[in-house]
């Protein structure tokens, strides 16, 4: 019987979240779900069952989940330009807590798309169509292998530390494939959290605003061709800007290239997430 009523809980918080997320329009409201054990932040998609919800205008695939110590993103997108602005253009996700400040995390950062095109062979450079599955996998390892660190910025994007993508207690983020899809996955450390020294002022049972965007097609970038000095734990300096509120130079990608014209359009997505609380011992 507790069985069955676990079951039909999470069914039913599915259905609300989803309710939810398809009357809100541009507004959305999602639950991050309740998880009782430290989720794997590996690129993969299993702990995330029934926890994911789908957004037809985004085309992708979102779910939040959180502990009493940390909060759980995970994103998919099988659109083959939106997962080519997410490797080249780079990505910044923004939390802004209730009452605390403005956090973004950037990874991945700007990077040059004629390797990633080269990566993707010569025989399919040319035909988003044929973006198979091996061409995610093979991108996304790449591009771990070369940035090994990810940046946490302020609001007006100046950089503030550098961390190693798999901190052991603090943040987190892995890129993955599964069914032909791009899996975006992070962890971000809450107030509660006492081993992180850096961390988001949300706690559960709070609200926070979360977006998730890559980088513009044509704006400039903020210290493009330089390294800001970002201080703190991890290195001293910092790849490029190459997410959220400024863009950079694209190199030889144009808006004709493969994504077409929506390739101009930075993807983004904004939600605002409700945590939940742990339950009482």
């Amino acid at each position: 019987m507790k069985t069955n009523l676990s079951f039909y809980s999470r069914l039913l918080v599915l259905f609300v979240t989803t309710l939810i997320l398809t009357t809100c329009g541009s507004s959305r409201e999602i639950l991050s779900s309740l998880t009782d054990s430290k989720a794997s932040v590996d690129g993969q998609i299993d702990e995330w069952e029934n926890n994911l919800v789908y957004l037809e205008d985004s085309k992708c695939t979102i779910g939040f989940q959180n502990d009493d110590n940390y909060l759980y993103l995970c994103l998919l997108t099988a659109d083959k330009a939106d997962i080519m602005k997410i490797f080249t253009l780079g990505v910044t996700v923004w939390f802004e807590p209730e009452n605390g400040k403005i956090l973004g995390l950037r990874y991945p950062h700007r990077s040059d798309p004629s390797e990633m095109m080269m990566l993707r062979g010569s025989a399919n450079a040319n035909a988003p169509s044929e973006f198979k599955e091996e061409d995610i996998s093979k991108m996304e390892q790449s591009l771990m292998a070369n940035q090994p660190e990810l940046s946490i910025i302020n609001e007006d994007e100046f950089p503030l530390y550098a961390y190693p993508i798999n901190d052991k207690y603090g943040f987190q983020v892995c890129l993955g494939s599964s069914m032909e899809r791009l899996v975006y996955e992070l962890r971000i450390p809450l107030r509660n959290n006492q081993l992180s020294p850096v961390k988001l002022e949300s706690l559960p049972g709070e609200k926070l605003e979360v977006k998730f965007e890559t980088g513009d097609f044509n704006r400039p970038s903020m210290g493009q061709g330089m390294r800001p000095g970002g201080m703190g734990p991890g290195s001293g300096g910092m790849p490029p800007s190459s997410g959220g509120r400024s863009g950079g130079g694209m190199g030889s990608i144009r808006p004709g290239s493969p994504g077409g014209e929506n390739f101009s359009k930075k993807f983004e997505i904004e939600f605002d997430v409700l945590l939940s609380m742990p339950k009482s011992n």
